[in-house]
């Protein structure tokens, strides 16, 4: 078995057990509930298998579920309303269908006309003139498509954007309710029952987690940018002094570079240092005593930040892929997270027209260096 077979199951199999776990709630919840909703989580699971006709079968999977939730929850609104709610749900649900498999569809035009396009120019080195019209044809239908599919893109991003955010108040739903079974109820339940509750709560809280994760991410893609002079040092400052408040217990030890100014959008830039200071915090938590740094050096000439930490580093053979979303080196047992946030960091530092890199060694920390259009630069060490 390929590995892209392996994967394509275990997406596969995660994707049937996560629907019928929302089947289940939907069923146990009364009607009125929208637990339909969460449905939409399997389509961006099922984005991982490569079936075209994927997002059909799930979208009517789906369907047949919510007419079964339908037939089978307790009573909880009127009937006419329960009735609107699950027609709206299926239209959304195959709506998404649609622009998943157009999605796919401008991807394998895409792939066809690139490889049609390398084909045509290795055919036709001889014929110099016939072979660069060919080509100037064949890169025209190119830009056609990536147009088109950067069009599909943009609205399967702004679909994500919307149903990340109408997901919140369900996600919010289901941890109320599983804690007050446990509050009220707990009497009643054995062990196991507890326990099942508990990781309903635990799982609903990731997912909320993750939908915020995934709205700052597209909000760090959508948002007007605005350049403005931004004092890092005092936004790094505050950052740290929070942190503490927060865990008064650990003994961290931050050391902010005083007058580190550049040009940027304030929010953004705070966003990207509550990441970075935030992951340095994380991944420091089992020494006993830390040392966090936040400053600026020369780089090629230009002004390069940093963050810096003694934490459990990382092997730099990862180094590349740890901006990429959902790209995780240390397991949820460990570290929690989403592998949201050093993609959110990066697209920030992309907007700004900079660039992001990561050095580190395993048990020995971490820096992480980004370069801004600088105003300008006074790095004067002072320990916080």
């Amino acid at each position: 078995m390929s590995l892209a077979n392996g994967r394509a199951i275990a997406v596969f199999v995660v994707t049937v057990i996560f629907t019928a776990i929302i089947f289940a709630l939907d069923v146990l919840l009364p009607l009125g509930h929208v637990v339909w909703v969460l449905y939409i989580l399997s389509f961006l699971l099922a984005l991982g298998l490569p079936q075209r006709a994927t997002p059909f079968v799930l979208a009517g999977a789906c369907t047949v579920l919510m007419m079964l939730g339908f037939l089978y929850s307790p009573s909880g609104i009127a009937v006419k309303i329960a009735v609107f709610n699950r027609v709206v749900g299926i239209l959304v649900l195959w709506g998404a269908a649609v622009l998943l498999w157009q999605r796919r569809q401008a991807e394998v035009m895409l792939q066809r006309a690139h490889n049609e396009m390398e084909n045509k120019v290795q055919e036709r080195t001889a014929e110099l003139t016939r072979a660069n019209a060919v080509l100037k044809a064949e890169s025209e239908e190119r830009r056609r498509v990536e147009e088109a599919l950067r069009a599909t893109n943009s609205e399967l991003e702004t679909f994500a954007y919307s149903v990340s955010h109408d997901l919140r108040a369900p996600l919010r739903g289901i941890d109320v309710f599983s804690r007050s079974l446990l509050e009220t109820h707990a009497d009643k339940l054995d062990s196991e029952g507890k326990d099942c509750l508990q990781n309903v709560r635990s799982t609903s809280q990731r997912m909320a987690q993750l939908v915020d994760d995934l709205l700052y991410l597209s909000h760090a893609s959508r948002s007007e940018l605005r350049r403005d002079a931004v004092n890092l040092s005092e936004l790094a400052q505050e950052i740290a002094t929070g942190l503490l408040k927060v865990q008064c217990s650990r003994r961290v030890n931050f050391i902010i570079a005083s007058g580190v100014v550049a040009r940027g959008d304030e929010r953004l830039l705070k966003v990207m240092l509550e990441n970075l200071l935030g992951n340095a915090w994380k991944f420091t938590e089992k020494r006993p005593r830390a040392r966090i740094e936040f400053g600026v050096i020369q780089h090629e000439g230009m002004p390069a930040y940093f963050v810096r930490d003694d934490g459990v580093g990382f092997n730099m053979a990862h180094a590349q892929k740890l901006f990429d979303a959902f790209h995780r080196l240390h397991a949820m047992s460990e570290f929690e997270g989403s592998g949201i946030g050093l993609a959110t960091v990066k697209r920030i530092v992309q907007r700004h027209g900079g660039r992001i890199w990561a050095e580190g060694a395993v048990d020995l920390g971490a820096t992480f260096y980004f370069s801004l259009e600088p105003a300008r630069v006074q790095a004067e060490l002072s320990p916080v």
